[in-house]
């Protein structure tokens, strides 16, 4: 997949100079530190309350608590971009109320993101029933590339590669097929559940994009290879029902030890607090 030209000239110009002297509207002063605000311009630091603006890990940490909500994810790509679904819900986003802005490296990693995606959607040969797919990628590499802006620079990083991997496998050359499909699906919403903190997830999800790959430009595939990718399908799911499986009896079993009354005091909360600790 060739990567977006304008993103590959603002990530030079990020190389050259620190964000936060970055050359700003002909307005100010060269050299003047500036901010971002919700609405994607840059202004002046001065002009935003600093105690108040969302930083790279504060805008992660939002982005984790809507992640594997597929509301979410369907409402930011409808949307213009996931930064303006962000400033729209910002008061409603744990971690965003109440903040005067953002700072100027998480604008550009998100216009960056928003960039990608935007070309994913329009330009890209990617089939219609996979886009949606690959649009769910949006948001955890968001956080990927606030958390670690090697992302776009790094040509060898992993979630670079699962992104450029994934675009060539989701041509529409390759559909109608159901079992390819249904393995893009799978690698995608493993990368959706799993990605925390832990880059490693696109390691994983690289490697099984790279099997597939290999046996999709090997037209002498033999049945045995079909079987062993379909038997390697099979256990992931399994692997997915279980942990669905876990999370269904546990909050079962919590649900049914609340008492459900007025009193402050929940099993449920107590269980998530102990999680969060």
């Amino acid at each position: 997949m060739k990567w977006p030209i304008q993103t590959i000239a603002e990530l030079t110009m990020r190389l050259l100079m620190p964000p936060a002297f970055i050359s700003s509207p002909a307005s100010m002063k060269k050299g003047t530190a500036i901010s971002g605000t919700w609405d994607g311009a840059t202004v002046a630091s001065t002009e935003l309350d600093q105690t108040r603006l969302a930083d790279a890990q504060s805008i992660a940490r939002a982005l984790s608590a809507l992640q594997r909500n597929s509301q979410v994810r369907d409402a930011v790509q409808a949307s213009d971009s996931l930064r303006a679904y962000l400033a729209d819900n910002r008061e409603q986003i744990g971690g965003l109320q109440n903040s005067s802005g953002l700072t100027a490296d998480s604008l550009n990693q998100l216009d960056m993101v928003d960039n990608l995606f935007g070309t994913i959607k329009s330009q890209l040969d990617v089939s219609a029933e996979l886009k949606p797919a690959l649009g769910n990628l949006q948001i955890p590499l968001a956080k990927l590339a606030l958390l670690d802006p090697r992302f776009f620079v790094d040509q060898s990083h992993s979630a670079r590669n699962v992104v450029d991997k994934l675009s060539r496998l989701a041509s529409s050359a390759n559909f109608p097929n159901k079992v390819l499909e249904s393995r893009i699906n799978n690698i995608v919403d493993g990368i959706i559940c799993d990605y925390e903190n832990d880059a490693s997830v696109f390691d994983t999800a690289l490697d099984k994009i790279e099997k597939l790959l290999t046996l999709m430009n090997t037209s002498d595939r033999t049945s045995a290879q079909v079987k062993q990718l379909a038997q390697a399908h099979a256990a992931d799911l399994e692997i997915r029902i279980g942990q669905m499986q876990s999370m269904h009896d546990t909050l079962s079993r919590l649900a049914k030890s609340c008492k459900g009354d007025h009193r402050p005091d929940c099993p449920i909360l107590d269980s998530l607090a102990r999680e969060e600790s």
